[in-house]
C-alpha cells in the first residue's frame, strides 16, 4: 500500500515551546539561515515513518529552501523527502489536490498546524498541530492510524 505525508515544519517540527527551550521567541529568523528543528518532534515523526512507510511530501514554505532535503536528514529524518508541492496554487490545500491528482497514493495524511482549508476539502485526511506544541504523541498515535 502506497502512502503518503504531506509534511509541514512550523508547527509541527519545531514549537513556540521548543523556541522557549532556545530562549528564542520565535523560530525563523531572517537572515536566510536554517531555524533549528526540535529532535523530539523528529524522532516523532520517525515513529511515524518506521511504522507506515509512507512517503514524505514537504507542503511547507521550507519547501523553498535550498538543500532543505539535505538539512532535514541532518536533522535526523530517517528517510529522504520524497517530493514537495509546487508553489503555484492559491492556497496549501488547491497544492495537496493538484499533486494527488498527479501522483496515486491508497492513502494520506495532511499535518499542518494551520488549516489552509484543508478541513473542507480533506476532513479525514488533515492532523491539525498547534505552533505553540508542535508534534505532540497523540497527534502520531492519529497520523499512524490514519496511515495504516
Amino acid at each position: 500500500m502506497k502512502t503518503a505525508l504531506f509534511l509541514d515544519i512550523d508547527g509541527v517540527l519545531n514549537s513556540e515551546q521548543y523556541a522557549k527551550t532556545l530562549n528564542r521567541t520565535m523560530i525563523i529568523n531572517g537572515n536566510g539561515e536554517f531555524p533549528d528543528i526540535d529532535s523530539t518532534a523528529m524522532e516523532k515523526l520517525n515513529t511515524i515513518i518506521n511504522q507506515t512507510d509512507c512517503d514524505i511530501i514537504l507542503s511547507s514554505g521550507w519547501r523553498f529552501f535550498p538543500k532543505i532535503k539535505e538539512f532535514l536528514q541532518e536533522k535526523g529524518l530517517c528517510k529522504s523527502v520524497t517530493d514537495v508541492t509546487i508553489g503555484e496554487c492559491y492556497s496549501r490545500a488547491e497544492e495537496v489536490a493538484l499533486y494527488l491528482q498527479n501522483h496515486k497514493y491508497d492513502k494520506f495524511v495532511i499535518v499542518d498546524d494551520n488549516d489552509f482549508d484543508f478541513t473542507r476539502r480533506f476532513p479525514f485526511n488533515f492532523v491539525q498541530t498547534s505552533f505553540q506544541d508542535g508534534l505532540t504523541d497523540d497527534k502520531v498515535e492519529m497520523i499512524i492510524k490514519k496511515l495504516k
